[in-house]
């Protein structure tokens, strides 16, 4: 499930316990909760990195439909001047 991706660094550093860790309930939330597998005591390495190849992935993605849609844009105004 891909949920928000926007959470910045200091969002991650900020839902850190007292004891070093983030809660499997914080992993959920921001949508890796499925790297915390069910009977460890804590969460596999890579849910940060997964985390930041999420919001790459929907930055990407919105830059590319903003680059489409001005494309389609020009294209119509371009046809409309014909």
């Amino acid at each position: 499930m891909m949920e928000r991706c926007e959470i910045t660094e200091e969002e991650i550093m900020s839902k850190q316990t007292a004891a070093g860790g983030w809660t499997r309930k914080q992993l959920e939330k921001w949508g890796v909760g499925e790297w915390w597998p069910k009977g460890q005591s804590s969460p596999t390495h890579g849910w940060r990195r997964e985390l930041e190849r999420r919001r790459v992935q929907q930055e990407l993605a919105a830059d590319l439909t903003t680059k489409l849609q001005a494309s389609v844009d020009q294209a119509v105004e371009s046809n409309a001047a014909k």
